[in-house]
């Protein structure tokens, strides 16, 4: 459950408090992120809920679409998820 009020030991206060959106991320998954820390690269692109509007780079889906693929997700398969239009999606 969200918890507005304590901050986990990693938030340093330049990213997204997750615990706190408890709209867009009831329950999520990590699409890709940055693992060398590169400052402006990001912390994290995310699947997660739609909340009725644009997103700051994530993907969002109808929380019984997430659920959904969140069910179907098999992370010991090594799952993708790949953003790209038509041409590029029917190249995988």
């Amino acid at each position: 459950m969200p918890c507005a009020e304590s901050h986990p030991p990693f938030d340093n206060g330049s990213s997204e408090a997750l615990w706190t959106e408890a709209q867009a991320y009831p329950s999520f998954a990590v699409i890709n992120y940055n693992p060398g820390r590169v400052p402006g690269l990001g912390s994290a692109i995310f699947l997660h809920a739609d909340v009725g509007g644009p997103t700051d780079g994530c993907v969002s889906l109808p929380v019984g679409e997430l659920d959904s693929v969140l069910d179907w997700l098999q992370p010991a398969q090594n799952p993708v998820i790949v953003i790209g239009t038509t041409s590029t999606i029917t190249s995988y």
